[in-house]
């Protein structure tokens, strides 16, 4: 198997990836910043920013949202197709660890 294309943007490890379909992939990395990236074009499309820890996990809400995990402790839901700001209340996890991973539910 062999690496059909690479994209770079983020200033440390990736930890996590999603996809939201029309070309659209999301990463988390340690820099604390979430990507939205089109694979087509190779581009950046939008940054989040918002946790003040690693992202650790992402999941595919619907169409609109995104919800990222971090190891900040907390989780946030993202509005994609707008601003890059969350548009729910932080949930707070009690875990000294932080929050390590999303699942979609159904």
């Amino acid at each position: 198997m062999n690496c059909v294309q690479t994209v770079k943007g983020h200033t440390s490890r990736v930890n996590c990836l999603v996809y939201l379909g029309n070309s659209r992939l999301v990463s988390g990395s340690w820099d604390d910043t979430i990507k939205i990236w089109n694979i087509t074009t190779r581009e950046c499309i939008q940054t989040l920013k918002g946790h003040w820890g690693s992202v650790c996990s992402l999941a595919y809400i619907d169409d609109t949202r995104l919800a990222s995990a971090s190891g900040d402790n907390t989780i946030k839901i993202w509005d994609m197709p707008t601003k890059a700001v969350p548009v729910a209340e932080d949930v707070v996890v009690s875990s000294e660890g932080g929050v390590e991973q999303l699942q979609r539910l159904q």
